[in-house]
């Protein structure tokens, strides 16, 4: 038909490619995490290798996932991302008469692609702050040997006995002045590639 496989389907592939892609590259969020955490409370830091051979020795290989739980439900950031991104680039291309294979503008990309970033964000924050918590082994105030032990859900009670609801999102400010800069321009420049790739295409053909 019309190619658009709706909003819903749309978050729900995207979800399920988000989901891969977290248990492939989860055990170097947890070591990049780790050491950089290591880096800013000591002069001394160890490296990637040796990060995750000390967490395979104290908590075996399970210890490269820490936080799997969140990661999982936080997959869902960058598939909210995507599905809001389409259905404003597809309410852009019906006000405009434009045809539905047509790229945006480089400016009307970056602007969407930065409200898609703002709006997942804001939905999954409290859950990449437990993520962060967890991963560093500082989800509790339990002594540093037991930290792998805490669950999300004592991290989830932990600051909101400390910090009250707003605490779950400490920290927001931080995380969407970086997400939304890179957002807009991964999807002014995806627009872009498209349009120059299907251009020179349609120009080869036309040859």
């Amino acid at each position: 038909g019309s190619g658009d496989i709706g909003a819903f389907l749309n978050l729900f592939v995207g979800y399920l490619a988000a989901v891969a892609n977290t248990f492939l590259t989860l055990p170097v969020q947890v070591v990049s995490a780790i050491m950089m955490v290591e880096s800013s409370h000591s002069s001394a830091s160890r490296g990637a290798l040796k990060v995750a051979s000390n967490i395979v020795n104290e908590s075996g290989y399970k210890g490269l996932y820490r936080g799997v739980l969140p990661s999982v439900i936080l997959s869902i950031n960058p598939a909210v991302e995507f599905m809001v991104f389409e259905q404003l680039k597809l309410r852009a291309i019906r006000a405009y008469g434009l045809r539905a294979h047509d790229a945006l503008s480089m400016g009307a990309a970056f602007w969407f692609g930065v409200i898609a970033k703002a709006i997942a964000t804001l939905i999954t924050f409290p859950y990449i702050r437990i993520k962060v918590l967890l991963q560093v082994g500082r989800g509790s105030a339990k002594k540093k040997s037991e930290a792998h032990k805490v669950s999300s859900s004592d991290v989830f009670f932990s600051i909101l006995k400390d910090d009250g609801f707003l605490g779950l999102w400490r920290g927001v400010e931080a995380q969407l002045s970086k997400a939304l800069l890179s957002s807009g321009l991964k999807f002014s420049i995806d627009e872009s590639v498209k349009k120059a790739v299907r251009g020179f295409l349609l120009s080869v053909l036309v040859r």
